[in-house]
Formats: structure tokens, sequence, C-alpha cells
């Protein structure tokens, strides 16, 4: 038996009511939020639903046409489905439009933005040796920032040599006013997320931002300065004065978020970091490697739920691919010097080489271009100047790893806007120190700005307290898994580039491209697929599938068997 719940109430169907709903997998999606889904459905015109909808039908009554309602639906007493209700237009039917699952997400997130979230609302800023998530929600650690502060506030901090985000010394950050730093925290990329769903009312169930020992450590960089000016008395020479410092007031993280809209910020980690979302019925969210449900050696047995033979479907694959970054222009040491985009030199490019001892074994064409492995950078052999004067020939950093990925014709890409910093050994001169930050040259938002400056989504590592080269803790941010001596930090497996060992390429996406190059579709008819989950792999006739797309048609009676679409793996 067919029923539907609104607010939790029982509403009248027709008698001869049906529901047919045809869904799409999230997890193979590349441009859109996929998986959920919408359709139409009358209920009619009764004193039981006319209450229930709040009396759509009356004349001039338009708030209920606008309202969605919670709905759930049964059948067989069993919990198929739930999602919201809206009723479109009140006639000889309630004309209504159900949205469940991730079009239920995507229609609640219509237009909006990241900022547009509570993220906890104010809070106040208080001094922590070191930040942990999920218990802290944020992190500080020092970015070397030249440009961010104001011409007047930059003479004072270049005339101590020290200016600094955040700045950090003898152990704790550095709040006075006299060196012009700013306060800047970034909201962890977990805590956003989290925050995402649990505000428009869905439950994360599994969370693999939360358990994976790197991508926890994900912060959103920001150029928000929560500090605040504060008159401090003080007394020299018997007399009394007041002078304006830097303090700390409450801030609300809201702030600290790029101007982006959420959908493109579910996409664009998607896309960088090769995660599914996946929403059920229930608005119960999993997040998930792409590449662990490929690898998955859980398997269910649906052997005896499909009937009759499968039939194999031929299907167009790419016969390339590209991991896309899409650098902004906020960050002015993203310009020739330091990064080129590989794609406009692929005829100077040659075989990679593993490490960078092995260019010297190297018989090079002047100009010709290596990517070394290990490092996830390329070089080039060509002309410098030596420091004796003379012109020599001879191996050059030729760009930093912000290259995309290219894999064969490229014809199918993966774009995401999320860009990172660079790093640098920031040296104190007063103390002799050099301890590792990120570094750019990015107009911020201090205190002395008349005007807000947006700035771009860019991601970095917060990796705890790291020495610095006097052997103190400070605390770290950086755009891969190494330490200030250049060591990979234990349990550290993730670094923000495309290349290189530990780039995001081989870590995690190289297993799942390779399945998805060589992958094959083939179609089962399924007697209730709404039975079924597109992070589960099923056996059937003993191979393993995941399924692509599913028909589920449900009457007042039975469920009638449906048509589903499978990749083999």
């Amino acid at each position: 038996m067919l029923q539907i719940l609104i607010n939790a109430e029982p509403v009248d169907l027709p008698l001869d009511a049906s529901i047919t709903i045809e869904e799409e997998s999230p997890v193979f999606g590349t441009s859109e939020i996929l998986g959920g889904f919408g359709f139409p459905f009358n209920l009619p015109v009764t004193p039981r639903n006319s209450r229930i909808l709040n009396f759509p039908e009356r004349p001039g009554n338009v708030v209920p046409l606008a309202r969605d309602y919670d709905f759930d639906l049964i059948h067989s007493g069993i919990p198929k489905l739930s999602g919201t209700i809206t009723v479109r237009s009140a006639g000889n039917n309630y004309e209504c439009y159900l949205v469940v699952g991730t079009g239920n997400l995507a229609s609640k997130i219509t237009n909006k933005k990241l900022a547009d979230l509570e993220l906890g609302g104010s809070r106040t800023w208080s001094f922590l040796p070191e930040y942990v998530y999920p218990e802290s929600d944020f992190a500080i650690f020092p970015i070397d920032n030249v440009s961010f502060m104001l011409e007047s506030a930059q003479e004072v901090a270049f005339s101590n040599s020290k200016f600094r985000i955040n700045a950090y010394e003898g152990g704790q950050f550095f709040q006075d006013s006299f060196y012009c730093f700013a306060i800047t925290p970034f909201p962890f990329l977990g805590y956003v997320v989290k925050k995402v769903f649990s505000e428009h009312g869905f439950q994360i169930v599994e969370n693999c931002i939360e358990t994976d020992s790197d991508l926890k450590d994900l912060v959103i960089y920001s150029t928000k300065d929560i500090s605040t000016l504060i008159q401090v008395p003080y007394s020299f020479e018997g007399n009394d004065y007041v002078t304006t410092e830097r303090g700390l007031g409450q801030f609300h993280l809201a702030d600290c978020v790029p101007d982006m809209t959420i959908k493109d910020f579910i996409l664009w980690l998607r896309n960088r970091f090769n995660i599914a979302f996946l929403i059920d019925g229930n608005n119960q969210v999993r997040i998930i490697k792409r590449q662990d449900i490929i690898l998955s050696s859980s398997v269910d047995q649906i052997t005896d739920f499909a009937i009759g033979s499968s039939k194999i479907i031929s299907i167009e694959k790419p016969s390339g691919y590209a991991l896309k970054w899409n650098h902004d222009s906020d960050d002015e040491m993203f310009g020739a010097e330091y990064f080129k985009d590989i794609e406009g030199f692929l005829d100077l490019l040659q075989d990679p080489v593993p490490t960078y001892a092995d260019l010297d074994t190297l018989d090079p064409e002047v100009n010709e271009i290596h990517l070394v492995e290990s490092e996830g950078v390329y070089w080039q052999y060509g002309k410098t100047l030596h420091s004796s004067g003379v012109w020599i020939y001879q191996w050059q950093q030729w760009s930093i790893g912000y290259q995309n990925y290219l894999i064969g014709d490229r014809e199918e890409e993966f774009s995401s806007g999320f860009s990172t910093l660079q790093m640098t050994n920031y040296h104190i001169i007063s103390t002799g120190k050099y301890m590792r930050c990120p570094i750019t040259q990015q107009k911020g938002n201090p205190l002395e700005a008349d005007e807000y400056r947006p700035f771009s989504a860019r991601l970095l590592f917060y990796r705890g307290m790291q020495l610095d080269n006097q052997s103190e803790l400070c605390p770290m941010g950086s755009n891969d898994n190494r330490n200030r001596s250049g060591n990979v930090i234990p349990g550290k497996n993730l670094t923000l580039f495309w290349e290189g060992e530990y780039g995001i390429y081989n870590q995690l996406w190289k297993k799942y491209l390779t399945w998805w190059t060589d992958r094959k579709q083939v179609n089962w008819l399924i007697t209730d697929p709404s039975m079924l989950d597109f992070a589960q792999k099923y056996n059937i006739d003993g191979n393993h599938y995941l399924l692509k797309r599913r028909t589920i048609h449900l009457t007042a009676n039975e469920i009638i068997p449906g048509e589903c679409e499978w990749y083999l793996v």
C-alpha cells in the first residue's frame, strides 16, 4: 500500500496513485549536483489534504503555494523516500512537486553563498597552543603577505622586518598594534562542510573529510582581519595618555569564507579531491572518496532479484582527461616566474624522470622540459648567466607544480576553482629564526581598509606545531606534507598539487581513472530498485557492479520491476 505523510500526517491519495522515479548516481557526476530527483504528483482536494496543506485553494492564499512541506513516502509499511513537497497550483487537484535526496539539497541552496551560512554565529578568538579539528572550527598560523596592509601600515611593518598575518613568537600569537599585524582565522574545511548540510536539514553519517588524516587538516584561506581597535591608557613620565591598539572582540566565521556559492563549493571539492556526496531519501549524507567505492571489498549478493538476462550497452569513453586548476588573479605571485601552464608547451615536454638526479643522465636538447615525478615540478634545459659572468646551459626549475594534470587527449575535464598558496622559509631578522609558512602578495581586509576586498577560494593544510630552525615549535600551514626541513611529516600523505608521489592524482585519482577508462555498462531488470544503494557494490551472477541509474515505479498496491544501468567493476 502506498502512503504519503506530509508533516507526519497521512494525506488522501487518488485510488490509482502511482509514482515513477528516475534517479542518476551522484558518484559519477562532474559538473552538476546529481543523484537527487524531483517529480510532479497530484493530490485530490479533500478536507484532510486542504487542512494539512494550509488551505491553498482559498482565493488570495498565495503563501502555501510558496511553502515547502516535509514529506515521507511509505510503501507496504517500509519507508522509501523523504524530502520536501510544494503545492504549485490549486484547482480540481493540488498540483504538487516532490523533491528528494540530493535534489532536495540543490533546491535549498539555490543562489546561496557560503557567507549565508550561520557557521556558529559570533565568537571570540582566544589563544590556543594547538588547533585540532573537530574540537576547533578554525586554525590560525602565520602567512607572509606584504600586500595585505595599506601602504601607511606597511611602512611600520617593513621597518620591523616582521610583517605577517597571524604573527607567532615566544609561544603566542603577536597582537601589538605597533607591528600592524592582522589576526585572520582559517575555517576548517570539515567544519564548513558540516554546516552546509546541517543548516539545511541533512545529517552526515559518513565523512571522509573527518576520518582521513590529510583531508581533516584542510582549512579555507581568509584575508579577513578580525581584530578591533581599542583605546589603551598608559602613563609616561608622570603623565597619562591613551593610545590606539589592536584588540580582539567578537567576530563571525562567515566573514572568513570566500565569496562563492554553496553549489560551487560542493562541486569544486568533488572535482579536486575525487569525492562523492551521496544523499539518500531520508536526508542522510555520506561523503566518500570515489576511489574507495571502486576499491571496496564489500559486495552484496542480489542475483535472486535480477530478472532475465543482462544487456551489454555500448558507451563512448573519453581517450584522455584533464584535472584542472582554475587560478585566479588575486595573488600577484601567480605570475610567469612562478606558474606556467604546460598545455602551452607540449611540443617541448619530454618523458618524465623519477628524481632530480636523473636529469643529469640525459643528453638534452635546448629548452626541452621534463617532469621530476618525486617533486611534481617541471625542469627545463636552457641558457642561464653564471655568477662568473659566463652564459652556460643547465637545468632550471621551469614551474612550481601548479599545472593541470593531463592524460591522453584530455576529452573529459575535472575542473575546480580551489587554488592554494606558495611556500617560503620566512626569515625573522631580529631573532635569526626561519619558519616555513605560506607566502602571497594579495590585498586583504585589514582594519585600515575602507572597502571590502573579496578573496578567492584557496585551501591549505594546517599541519600543527612544527619546529623552526631554532627547534622551537610554531603553528604551520602549508600546501604540502613536509616540515621546515623538507622531510615528510609522519602520517601525512597528501599535497595540494596534482603531480608527485604525494600529489592528488596518485593519492586520490589514479586508480579511479584507470577503472573509469575501461568501464563497461550492463543493464539488468531488478525486482525492487528502491532497495539499491549507489555507493554499494553488488554481485549478480558472479560479476560485480556499481549502480549508475535506476527506475523506480510504485503503484498503490505494488512495486513494479525496473531497469537499472550498471557499471562493471
